[in-house]
């Protein structure tokens, strides 16, 4: 027993590739995805950069040199061991 009638094939409509399509939304997402980036970027740079390259204008966009000092400086300022340890236990 068929329940549906067979319906005739009818031939595709030729369309725009679907990239071409969507390559406005792709510049937008790109453009966006840039402007909410370049702030994590640099915070990641400022921290091992020195002081004064950190507020010297023009901005310097790579640390020369580069100063990892900063880290270590973070550990003996902050206790930072003891808040590692607070968020593995909260998570765990």
């Amino acid at each position: 027993m068929q329940l549906t009638r067979p319906q005739p094939m009818t031939a595709a409509t030729p369309r725009s590739p679907r990239t071409l399509r969507q390559l406005p939304i792709y510049l937008v997402l790109t453009a966006f995805s840039i402007v909410f980036l370049i702030p994590f970027y640099w915070l990641l740079l400022s921290s091992v950069k020195q002081e004064s390259q950190i507020f010297s204008w023009p901005p310097t966009w790579l640390p020369d040199p580069f100063w990892p000092q900063n880290y270590a400086r973070m550990f003996e300022l902050v206790p930072m061991t003891t808040y590692l340890a607070n968020t593995l236990k909260v998570t765990a």
